[in-house]
């Protein structure tokens, strides 16, 4: 092709989790002499829109007032017109149907579905997705574990399927500078106490496993002077934090609401902490082991793809707060240990998840389909 390859890269919103900012990263990484990039939102720009303009790319809204808005669509449909995009990368399943109906029966562009987690998806969507999925030339999942998902759950053949993992900017962890990210007198901390952190999304799905984290605080409270700090928000919150003064640890369960600054709340940390029930590929956990922090995660999706179980972090079963507070003591009580499993989990990102890694795979594989 003698110009530069059109790539929509079609999502939900430009929220902060882990698909948006992935999304973010692969717009801002592939922009250059050989991809044009363009990004469309069904209902929403904000906050990584103003980021992206800032470089130069493109954003359309649909302004998709309800789930399958027909006039929003009607727009993704313009959309893929008045571009002439050659590829469409859709991210998270609205995204994927959307774009499925916005093509319809026109030859169009190439269609990729990027499948970010398992078990989320209504039994509707995933018939829809069996049904239509000769018309999605290929697929793309974040891990094996959600790779066997598609095969098995959404019966995607397999050969239709890359696994493309997350990478992270380890720059951003580079920086770092001192343990200065918590302000332990506005949080009533005392100077001498461990910190335990944890980031995710508060979703009304409880797949974070918010309930557990409270229940393993409780557990922790009479043996350690331990925090547990909590970086995230959304609608599971009120619940949370009726967990949290019914298992009376208020002052060792602290909710931080949403941190904008990722790398510098690590670094105040002591020890990374995941409770997932389900899990695609957590961002978090590769960004708690670039900051060199040891890893306490739930053994769930493809959890176990990034952490080695007593090399790099300790997996215990889901719902588990027993063994999930037995763990954190452990690393709370050999220093010499956390230490080396911090240094051998910035040693696996450094050699397995960077981002140019992942964008150099998306890049490989939007080559491939066109030409």
């Amino acid at each position: 092709m003698d110009r530069r390859i059109r790539v929509g890269l079609l999502i939900n919103e430009l929220g902060i989790g882990g698909a948006e900012k992935a999304l973010e990263a692969l717009a801002l990484g592939l922009q250059g002499d050989s991809f044009e990039v363009e990004v469309g939102c069904l209902d929403g720009t904000e906050p990584g829109g103003a980021r992206l303009r800032e470089r130069g790319v493109s954003i359309t809204d649909f302004q998709m007032h309800w789930r399958f808005d027909l006039r929003g669509i009607l727009r993704c449909r313009a959309w893929l017109r008045d571009r002439q995009l050659d590829i469409v990368h859709a991210f998270l399943s609205r995204s994927q149907i959307v774009s499925r109906l916005a093509v319809g029966r026109s030859k169009g562009p190439v269609l990729i579905h990027s499948q970010r987690n398992s078990g989320i998806e209504t039994a509707i969507e995933k018939m829809f997705r069996r049904a239509t999925h000769d018309s999605v030339r290929r697929f793309t999942a974040v891990s094996y574990a959600v790779k066997a998902y598609l095969v098995k759950e959404v019966r995607i053949p397999g050969k239709k399927i890359d696994v493309i993992r997350n990478g992270i900017d380890l720059d951003e962890f580079d920086r770092l500078v001192g343990r200065d990210g918590i302000d332990r007198a506005a949080l009533d901390i005392p100077p001498t106490a461990p910190l335990v952190g944890t980031i995710g999304h508060m979703r009304r799905d409880r797949s974070k496993g918010y309930p557990a984290l409270v229940e393993t605080a409780r557990l922790l409270r009479d043996r350690t002077s331990a925090r547990l700090l909590v970086c995230g928000d959304g609608g599971e919150r009120p619940e949370v934090e009726r967990l949290v003064k019914s298992s009376a640890v208020e002052d060792r369960f602290l909710l931080l609401g949403l941190c904008r600054d990722i790398p510098t709340f690590l670094s105040s940390v002591d020890i990374y902490v995941q409770a997932s029930i389900r899990e695609g590929f957590p961002n978090a956990i590769l960004e708690a082991m670039a900051a060199r922090l040891p890893v306490v995660a739930t053994s769930v999706g493809g959890i176990p793809e990034i952490v080695q179980d007593g090399v790099t972090g300790i997996l215990v079963p889901s719902d588990r707060p027993a063994e999930m507070a037995e763990a954190i003591l452990s690393l709370l009580a050999d220093a010499k240990s956390s230490k080396a499993m911090g240094e051998a989990g910035r040693a696996s990102v450094e050699q397995d998840f960077t981002l140019p890694s992942m964008i150099d795979a998306h890049a490989r594989l939007y080559r491939e389909l066109i030409s």
